[in-house]
């Protein structure tokens, strides 16, 4: 995984992050990406519920697996931006700990 302190080294970069995300998120070619994806959510969950495959067959407990995953992983691809402008924002929004010390208990051990 992807370490954000790697990625946006300098406030300037979290900025521009968020920016760009929030402008992907307008953007006419993600609304059709969106619209991929929900038509597959759609798709992937009534196959799950139903439990039947195409030609009509039960599904196997590993293609009903495989299907589940499917559908984490979409449902994952389709929130990304939020998620990711939400954790730069927080990052953002977050004071250094200038002691790290400061907030230890300092009462007594022998309790």
């Amino acid at each position: 995984m992807i370490v954000k302190r790697d990625l946006f080294e300098t406030e300037e970069d979290t900025k521009a992050a968020i920016s760009n995300l929030t402008s992907l998120l307008q953007h006419p070619g993600w609304k059709i990406v969106l619209e991929i994806i929900e038509g597959n959510v759609e798709f992937l969950t009534q196959r799950i519920l139903g439990g039947v495959d195409d030609d009509g067959t039960d599904l196997s407990k590993e293609k009903l697996d495989r299907a589940r995953d499917k559908l984490a992983n979409l449902k994952d691809v389709r929130n990304t931006p939020e998620y990711w402008i939400k954790e730069l924002s927080e990052v953002k929004d977050q004071e250094p700990v200038s002691d790290p010390y400061e907030h230890l208990d300092s009462g007594d051990t022998n309790k």
